[in-house]
């Protein structure tokens, strides 16, 4: 019996403090919307741990915002229109690990090493 609440107990504690899976990509574009172009359009989302890395475009330009989860909602971190920098200024501009920023850029595009 004791078993038993305390597995409940911690199934409940992990749902308090994750994401919502399926409302992720809407807060994500919800979050960063004000912070691009008003005709800007979202034509990307990856997501990876707490890092989401979006592709938007609002021609004539285009870029790539990061957003982190502060555990409980979106913060953008950045909204490039620049190129990519090295990984090394990538990652401390968005204050994460080259090892984040890697695998984040990872799942975005696996031959992003070769831009």
């Amino acid at each position: 019996m004791n078993r038993k609440i305390f597995v409940l107990a911690a199934i409940a504690s992990s749902l308090l403090f994750t994401k919502p899976a399926l409302a992720n990509d809407s807060a994500i574009s919800d979050t960063l919307r004000p912070k691009i172009p008003a005709h800007g359009q979202i034509t990307k989302v990856i997501t990876n741990d707490d890092y989401a890395l979006v592709r938007w475009v609002a021609d004539p330009i285009g870029g790539m915002a990061t957003l982190k989860w502060t555990g409980q909602s979106w913060e953008v971190l950045s909204t490039d229109t620049r190129g990519w920098p090295p990984i090394e200024i990538f990652a401390k501009e968005r204050g994460m690990t080259i090892e984040e920023a890697e695998e984040l850029l990872d799942a975005y595009d696996p031959n992003w090493r070769q831009w």
